[in-house]
């Protein structure tokens, strides 16, 4: 088996679709040998951020000298983009004899892995055979029945924020979803939270104390200062100061825009402090080179300056919020904002385009590439309650050529949503500026 057909064989489970439980997942890694029972972890759930906390605080347990194993999901371009250590993907010809492995010990299951738990097991058997000191898991959807949650234990759990996301897997109001999420806070561990809503602190301090955890919110822990996005040559950056009780890192320029970032940075601050009190080595010039080089596809990725083209999978209200925000602050005086959107149907798009309101000047609405987007059109009468000019363009890379004609010297084309359109987003969008 080569890399291209692991890849391919990976993709055909997407059939399976999404089974949210933990018993296939521990069939399947009985049969490889428990190998998530011989590793150190960091789990880290949550509606937004957790993708960039999981590589800043990865980036700073590197620059420390660990060894560090990160599972994040789901990808742009590659499979191999989900199961990196100390900053490389899992080689393709690794990746292929994992897959070959997985997949003739999973035909001994009655019912095979899902796509997810199949990467998830993946990414156990290639951090064994690599040795890592710590590995860094993101949990895919909701918390206590995922398949990361299989994990025995952890060094601490980081639970960024909540919001209504999943609803038809993870319930429909706060509280329960809330719960779900809290499924990952282990027995006698650490719970880190940038959560601010009072009735959600409440469960975790009480699930918390029920489980003999140590429950650390972000408020009362670390004190932030946001400053302005700065130019700094050919690129933005967020510049801010943090200071937990051990550490003090001043005027950090992150590459990773906006004011949620700079919580998120705190997060990774916050868990850092509670492993050196572990007897993890680290230092603030750990976290300072760690922050300032945590880059990551799809979270506001400038590609261009003048115009300025964004590339975001803000894909629920909070994120839109967040990137709406920054958006505000770097669009030049009298420029325009125009959106390509692609939204999965199970998404709240009303709430979405909501988000929105009428700051786009154009919405040209595109199909992201899943059987989950069926409906994309339904996503345009969205838009129209709040935008005249609204588009519909079936190709993404068509609607991306549309957006260029549209976008003006001082106008924002900013393509926002699916993870499943950036991949076709981000290449029409190199092909028109090499040419």
């Amino acid at each position: 088996m080569n890399f291209t057909e692991a890849e391919q064989y990976i993709r055909n489970l997407e059939k399976f679709g999404i089974k949210l439980g933990l018993d296939n997942m521990n069939k399947l890694l009985d049969l490889l040998g428990s190998p998530h029972e011989k590793l150190k972890f960091i789990h880290v759930g949550g509606t937004n951020g957790k993708g960039s906390v999981s590589h800043m605080l990865a980036k700073i347990l590197h620059g420390a000298g660990y060894r560090v194993g990160l599972y994040t999901s789901p990808h742009i371009q590659s499979y191999r983009e989900r199961i990196i250590v100390n900053g490389e993907m899992i080689p393709k010809c690794k990746f292929a004899d994992i897959v070959k492995n997985i997949n003739l010990v999973s035909k001994q299951m009655d019912e095979l892995p899902t796509e997810f738990e199949f990467m998830t097991a993946l990414a156990f058997e290639y951090f064994i055979s690599r040795k890592v000191d710590i590995a860094l898991m993101e949990v895919g959807m909701g918390g206590r029945l995922d398949a990361t949650n299989i994990i025995p234990s952890a060094e601490l759990s980081i639970i960024t924020n909540i919001s209504r996301d999943h609803t038809e897997h993870l319930g429909a109001y706060i509280d329960d979803i809330a719960n779900e999420k809290a499924g990952i806070i282990k027995n006698g561990g650490s719970l880190i939270t940038t959560e601010k809503n009072p009735q959600v602190i409440s469960i975790f301090d009480e699930l918390c104390r029920k489980r003999g955890s140590r429950f650390f919110p972000l408020d009362g822990n670390i004190k932030i200062e946001s400053g302005p996005i700065l130019t700094m040559g050919e690129r933005l950056v967020q510049e801010c100061s943090i200071a937990s009780k051990h550490f003090k890192v001043e005027r950090l320029h992150l590459p990773m825009l906006g004011k949620h970032q700079v919580i998120n940075a705190s997060a990774a601050v916050l868990a850092s402090q509670l492993l050196h009190e572990k007897g993890y080595s680290i230092d603030s010039e750990h976290l300072r080179s760690g922050l300032e080089s945590t880059k990551i596809p799809g979270r506001i990725q400038l590609m261009n300056l003048e115009p300025l083209i964004v590339l975001d999978v803000s894909h629920n209200y909070r994120g839109v919020l967040a990137l709406k925000q920054v958006l505000e602050e770097i669009i030049p005086l009298g420029g325009r904002l125009i959106l390509v959107a692609a939204y999965l149907d199970d998404k709240d798009r009303g709430e979405i385009a909501r988000a929105w309101g009428d700051f786009p000047s154009a919405v040209i609405v595109t199909k992201p590439e899943s059987s989950r987007g069926r409906d994309w059109k339904r996503t345009a009468e969205y838009f129209k309650e709040f935008v005249s000019e609204v588009y519909m363009e079936r190709k993404i890379e068509d609607a991306v050529i549309l957006g260029e004609n549209l976008t003006e010297q001082r106008d924002c084309l900013c393509m926002a949503g699916s993870f499943y359109m950036m991949k076709n987003a981000e290449m029409q969008i190199l092909q028109m500026l090499s040419s």
